[in-house]
C-alpha cells in the first residue's frame, strides 16, 4: 500500500513536472513567433567588433564582454589579419569564444568591409533591432544588462547608450583638453544630455566605442556612405549626426579604452607602449591582458594612457 502511494505521488510529480516543461516551451516558441512577426520586441543587442592585426586585445573585450554583458544576442567580429601569425592568434580567440561569428577579411579588405557590416549588423539570423559596435582595444570594466539599455533609449527618446561616458568623464583624450559633463537630467543610475550642450566626447554621437543604437536609425547611413574600414565608417558618419538628438549613459562609464598601438593610418592619439608584433608575440607566449585590473576602475576619459598587466590564459 505505501509502496502504491509512493508511486502515485511521484508520477504526480513527474505529470506536473511535464506540464511545466511544456509550459516553458510553449511560452519560447510563441515568444519567438511574436518576436519574427514584430508582435513583441526584442531588446537585447547585436554587437560588431572590429579588429586588426590585434588578437591579444581582441581577446581581452571578448572576455570583459562575456563576464559583464548580459542580454547580447549575437556578437560579430569583422577582422583582419596581415600575416599567417596574427591570423593564426585569431584562431585562438575564435576557439576561446565559440559562440562568436567571426568574418575574415579579404587580401582587398576596403571591398569588402562595407559588405561584411552590412551582413553583420542585419544578420539573418537575428531580430534584434539593436545594435552596438566597438573596437578591439576595449575593455569592459563593470555589469551591463543590455536590454535595461535599450528600454532607456525607447524611454527617452535618446540617439544612442553611450557605455564609454558617465558623470566620471570629464576629460577629452584625442583633443587633449579638460571637457566637463554637461547640463542635463539625472535619473536614478543614468544621466539624458543634448549633444548640442556637450564638449568633446560629449558632443560625438556617431562613434564605434562601444554606443547602442537602433538598427533602423542607422540604416540610411550604412547603405548610403562609403567606408572602407572603422576609421572611415566613424569619420564619415559625422556629416549625419544630429546635435538636437540626446544621448543616454550611467552615472559612471562601463568600459575603458587602452590606445596601446595604432594599426590604421589615423591622426587619432595613442601611447605607442608596444607594436603590434610585440603584442601578438605575447599573445604566442599565452599571455592575456589581465581584465580584473580594470574592475570599476575610475577613468576620466573614455580612452586613457595606461600599462596594461599580463598573465597567463
Amino acid at each position: 500500500m505505501k509502496n502504491n502511494l509512493r508511486f502515485t505521488t511521484a508520477h504526480r510529480y513527474y505529470q506536473l513536472f511535464l506540464i511545466i516543461c511544456s509550459m516553458c516551451i510553449l511560452f519560447c516558441l510563441t515568444t519567438s513567433f511574436l518576436c519574427s512577426k514584430g508582435k513583441v520586441k526584442d531588446m537585447r543587442v547585436d554587437t560588431v567588433v572590429f579588429s586588426f592585426d590585434r588578437p591579444l586585445q581582441l581577446y581581452a573585450y571578448l572576455e570583459s564582454a562575456e563576464k559583464y554583458l548580459s542580454n547580447v544576442n549575437e556578437t560579430h567580429v569583422i577582422y583582419r589579419a596581415s600575416n599567417n601569425a596574427y591570423d593564426n592568434g585569431y584562431q585562438i580567440v575564435a576557439q576561446r569564444f565559440p559562440r562568436v561569428l567571426f568574418h575574415k577579411q579579404s587580401t582587398n579588405p576596403q571591398n569588402d568591409f562595407k559588405s561584411l557590416v552590412w551582413a553583420s549588423v542585419y544578420s539573418n539570423t537575428s531580430i534584434c533591432q539593436y545594435v552596438m559596435f566597438a573596437v578591439d582595444d576595449i575593455i569592459i570594466k563593470d555589469s551591463v544588462d543590455m536590454q535595461e539599455c535599450t528600454r532607456a533609449l525607447e524611454d527617452y527618446k535618446a540617439w544612442g547608450f553611450y557605455l564609454r561616458l558617465g558623470k566620471n568623464i570629464n576629460y577629452c583624450y584625442m583633443l587633449n583638453r579638460p571637457t566637463a559633463p554637461p547640463k542635463g537630467k539625472d535619473m536614478g543610475n543614468l544621466f539624458c544630455w543634448k549633444f548640442c550642450d556637450g564638449d568633446g566626447d560629449w558632443a560625438y554621437p556617431n562613434n564605434v566605442d562601444n554606443t547602442i543604437y537602433r538598427k533602423k536609425d542607422i540604416l540610411s547611413y550604412l547603405k548610403k556612405e562609403p567606408f572602407t574600414n572603422p576609421n572611415y565608417l566613424e569619420g564619415h558618419w559625422q556629416k549625419w549626426r544630429d546635435m538636437k538628438g540626446k544621448g543616454i549613459c550611467f552615472q559612471t562609464s562601463k568600459n575603458i579604452n587602452i590606445p596601446l598601438n595604432l594599426v590604421n593610418p589615423s591622426y587619432n592619439r595613442n601611447n605607442h607602449l608596444f607594436t603590434p608584433a610585440e603584442l601578438l608575440q605575447k599573445f604566442q607566449q599565452g599571455l592575456k591582458i589581465d581584465i580584473l585590473k580594470f574592475h570599476q576602475v575610475n577613468n576620466n576619459a573614455p580612452h586613457v594612457d595606461y600599462q596594461p598587466a599580463f598573465i597567463m590564459r
